[in-house]
């Protein structure tokens, strides 16, 4: 289903472009050296040769003879230089022949490397010429737009994407005239499944001569991570409002200072915003100077790991000193990657008051409970007395002692 799009040239192009080394003689080549010297040393053999054959050669038949062995020599001699450069030159070209054939076994390796990598591909590979038109559009992209390869290839997007056209093709002249990689988020109608979410990178494809010959582009389906994101922020917009306006206070504790805390708590010890807070404050400063070394002892067991308690009745101090009683509570957080504490701190300051009247007033009606029985208690002793008196006289008792036990009322009788 997907066909590669070719921006190298193919060696057939390749060998019909004009060789530039043709065009004039590269005097750094060392063929050029080689025949240079050649034709010095064959100038001078046979200039330098003759003159010594005639130095030593009176008789012209000798002339000839040392002639015609000089001619042989030089045969010979360029025969051998020849033949190690002939030699030499076909073991270059055949030594690049072999690697030019290793380069194109690798590139179409490279190719059905790449196209079964974009064949597997959940993410929508495409490519397009300089007209707009697709030469590329791997399995996904298919499923995206609903339509088979054969119905892609060669079209463009007013028959692909009617909708998002323009806009599609706007972008791809922008990335054709900046020859730079864009990536941008975009939404499309799609035929199966709606609108979607898609991460487009778009990147210019070019030549062997570094020409922009098309745009390629890779599309991933970002709409389950957008939803996911759009609830993430949902849920952290409405725990953040319930955090700011929550009665009790909040906070993050790490490397011994405030990193977080909401304005329920800055305005309970004595500053003007959260941010006053936590720039000049440290948890100690809410503890009285006689708990500190408790507070920090325990935390520091926290931050360790230990099942330490984690919550603690303390006296707390206000930015102005004054004192206040405080429930804290706190719990072991992975904060930006690093141990810290959160938790709540609770003024009970009013409640602890109460606690305290209310233990005061037990008290008192203990106190007056007991001298309260005490003093019926003396009463009804004297009623004993006088019912006892009344029915020594003769008379019938005036108090009605009934409610007493057994005991208390057969001592009341007393003798007749």
């Amino acid at each position: 289903m997907i066909r590669p799009y070719r921006c190298i040239p193919s060696s057939a192009n390749m060998s019909e472009a004009p060789d530039k080394h043709a065009e004039s003689p590269d005097k750094s080549n060392p063929v050029f050296f080689v025949v240079l010297l050649y034709a010095i040393l064959g100038w001078l053999w046979i200039l330098l040769s003759d003159q010594v054959i005639v130095t030593l050669f009176q008789d012209p038949e000798q002339i000839v003879r040392a002639g015609m062995v000089k001619g042989w020599i030089f045969v010979g001699i360029t025969t051998l230089l020849f033949y190690a450069l002939i030699r030499r030159q076909v073991a270059q070209l055949q030594a690049a022949h072999r690697h030019e054939i290793q380069l194109h076994l690798d590139q179409q390796g490279s190719l059905r490397l790449l196209a079964a990598i974009a064949r597997a591909s959940r993410d929508a590979i495409f490519a397009k010429d300089l007209s707009g038109k697709y030469t590329l559009f791997n399995e996904a992209a298919c499923a995206d737009a609903n339509m088979s390869i054969d119905q892609v290839l060669g079209h463009d997007d007013t028959e692909v994407f009617p909708v998002q056209a323009e806009f599609l093709q706007s972008g791809d002249r922008q990335v054709i005239a900046e020859g730079e990689v864009k990536t941008v988020e975009l939404t499309l109608d799609t035929a199966q499944r709606g609108l979607r979410t898609f991460l487009v990178t778009k990147g210019p494809l070019r030549d062997g001569e570094g020409k922009v010959t098309g745009i390629f582009g890779l599309s991933s389906d970002i709409t389950e991570r957008k939803l996911a994101e759009e609830e993430l922020r949902e849920n952290e917009a409405r725990f953040r409002a319930l955090v700011e306006q929550s009665a009790v206070g909040i906070y993050i504790i790490q490397d011994n200072r405030f990193q977080y805390v909401n304005p329920h708590l800055a305005r309970l010890a004595g500053y003007g915003s959260p941010a006053e807070m936590i720039a000049s404050a440290k948890i100690v400063d809410l503890v009285a100077p006689e708990q500190r070394d408790f507070i920090i002892e325990r935390m520091q067991q926290r931050m360790a790991g230990d099942d330490a308690e984690s919550h603690y009745e303390v006296a707390g101090l206000r930015r102005d000193g004054s004192r206040m009683e405080l429930d804290l509570y706190g719990n072991l957080l992975m904060y930006r990657n690093r141990p810290a504490m959160i938790g709540f701190v609770i003024d009970i300051t009013d409640r602890k008051r109460t606690e305290r009247q209310l233990t005061q007033r037990n008290e008192e009606l203990e106190r007056f409970n007991q001298a309260m029985v005490g003093r019926e208690l003396v009463m009804i002793e004297m009623k004993r007395d006088i019912n006892r008196l009344s029915r020594q006289l003769g008379l019938e008792a005036p108090y009605d002692l009934g409610f007493l036990d057994e005991t208390d009322a057969s001592m009341d009788k007393g003798p007749i």
